[in-house]
């Protein structure tokens, strides 16, 4: 986490010294010199405490960044036919209230962003494959939980009340269960919670990016020998057969050129383009690809809908993911992507919520 909080800090302090240096002008007679000294070591101040401290307080000086730049671009617009022809000082003290105001209103986002994190709800779909021959199923699936002590009792909760009210035939976790932040306990809490229900029904997992670096202080091995002896099914480039459905759960994708580690889905599902087939995969990849050679439906997750406003606009806008969020036709492929049931980073969501993804295989 350090290696992103350090950059985007310094980012931060840049931006914030100006805004701050902007208001020392306008409302405190002391020498030029004076007030850039005080403006940047304010700034240092605030965002030397997030870089440190992390969570909601970096969550706050991350939405400060992105609207001190939307701001900055705006009144630079505004500025020349309203204040500055006019009267320039009032321009100066409006842009001193007006960083003010953004800054309050990022604590304020920041705080409903917490709220909105905690709030996990349930997004239901109900799908049909034309042309196949499968029992009606209906799949519980859940992404990025990326355990922490703030979250794990919560979503531990919430799973076990879902599968008493929804009562999945399958549960399926598209990865990142774990992150560098989470401890052996708060795994070994969720393992307890597969076990419990993997008497009844069948769990499957696959890994994600951050299962694959692994978890504080233990590896993606001891993530994949836990699960599997809590009873999880651990998919890695393989097949599970439920319902007459053949459910493939993918090895993590890396790169277009290191993708040695996964097999191809005519390997895997040589019988793809008659029986009924769901891609598991942690990232939404190959998603038209998957249509064309006859898969039914792929589940992933991996993108969290962007998590911060406005990321995933963003990242939809310059098409970083095949598909950022929900539901979509590609051929035969009906793909599905959930912004998952955590938070990464700071556990703040202000785009997009927090969800467990209800599957009715009609």
């Amino acid at each position: 986490m350090k290696f992103l909080i350090i950059p985007l800090s310094l980012i931060m302090m840049a931006y914030a010294s100006r805004f701050v240096y902007k208001v020392i002008m306008c409302f405190f007679d002391v020498p030029k010199k004076k007030k850039i000294i005080v403006s940047v070591a304010g700034a240092i101040t605030l965002f030397a405490i997030c870089m440190f401290v992390g969570g909601v307080l970096l969550a706050v000086a991350a939405h400060m960044l992105i609207f001190f730049l939307m701001a900055d671009v705006l009144l630079q617009v505004f500025k020349i036919p309203f204040f500055k022809k006019y009267d320039p000082t009032s321009f100066r003290y409006f842009k001193a209230v007006f960083s003010a105001g953004l800054f309050l209103f990022a604590i304020a986002m920041t705080v409903w962003g917490s709220f909105n994190a905690s709030d996990i709800q349930i997004k239901k779909y109900s799908v049909s494959f034309e042309g196949k021959d499968y029992d009606a199923t209906k799949v519980l699936f859940v992404s990025d939980i990326h355990a922490g002590d703030s979250n794990t009792e919560r979503i531990c909760r919430k799973l076990k009340d879902t599968c008493n009210t929804e009562k999945p035939q399958l549960v399926i976790i598209g990865g990142d269960i774990a992150d560098s932040s989470t401890s052996l306990e708060n795994l070994n809490l969720f393992a307890d919670v597969f076990s419990q229900i993997s008497k009844n029904i069948p769990v499957l997992f696959v890994c994600g990016n951050h299962d694959i670096m692994g978890g504080d202080g233990y590896g993606a091995e001891t993530i994949i020998r836990t699960l599997t002896s809590h009873g999880v099914i651990v998919l890695t480039d393989e097949v599970f057969e439920f319902n007459g459905i053949d459910f493939v759960g993918r090895n993590e994708y890396y790169s277009p050129e290191d993708d040695s580690r996964r097999k191809s889905i005519q390997i895997l599902a040589p019988n793809v383009k008659t029986k009924a087939t769901v891609v598991i995969d942690h990232q939404p990849k190959e998603l038209e690809k998957l249509g064309e050679i006859g898969v039914d439906m792929s589940l992933s997750g991996h993108t969290h809908n962007g998590q911060i406003f406005p990321i995933g606009y963003v990242c939809s806008l310059l098409g970083i993911n095949e598909m950022q969020y929900g539901i979509k036709r590609f051929g035969s492929n009906t793909a599905i992507v959930s912004s998952g049931a955590g938070t990464w980073g700071m556990d703040v969501r202000t785009q997009g919520h927090s969800e467990f993804v209800i599957v009715e295989i009609k």
